[in-house]
């Protein structure tokens, strides 16, 4: 067998030989170890592993944090998720996913709008109807957030 083959690494570490029986050729070792070569590999792999497991540890860091950033952002501001079968949501392969904010202050702004529509068959009488609707809302919030505040200083 010649150095080029499967053997050539082993060869040059362990000092593999050839012998023949019946003829048949056959790998043995002849007794000659090259111990620097042998450790020189054997310590770059090691410094080899240790590397690949430090990088896969650090990208596992970042992608853990950037998981955390970009599902937090999701949450509150929502998402569109893509490559939905057609079939499941009707027409086209996405999803909008409206998030914690939209949820909520577009409620209250959908509702303050549509209160606004209402007074503009007011005509002249608009504005104050607006200012009335405003001055309702916040004595609501005032008053709410003043019990709230009373019951968790441990009021009645």
């Amino acid at each position: 067998m010649s150095d080029g083959d499967s053997n050539g690494g082993l060869r040059r570490y362990f000092g593999l030989g050839e012998e023949s029986y019946a003829g048949n050729s056959y790998t043995v070792l002849n007794g000659n170890l090259n111990i620097v070569g042998a450790a020189q590999a054997a310590i770059s792999s090691v410094v080899v592993t240790l590397a690949l497991g430090y990088t896969s540890l650090v990208n596992s860091i970042v992608d853990t944090g950037t998981g955390i950033v970009t599902g937090t952002t999701e949450f509150f501001t929502g998402r569109t998720i893509t490559g939905i079968p057609s079939g499941i949501v009707g027409v086209g392969t996405s999803l909008e996913v409206e998030g914690l904010i939209d949820v909520t202050f577009g409620s209250i702004l959908d509702g303050y709008e549509a209160a606004f529509a209402f007074t503009t068959d007011f005509g002249i009488l608009q504005f104050p109807a607006n200012v009335a609707i405003v001055l309702a809302t916040l004595y609501v919030l005032v008053t709410g957030l003043g019990a709230a505040f009373d019951r968790l200083t441990g009021g009645s």
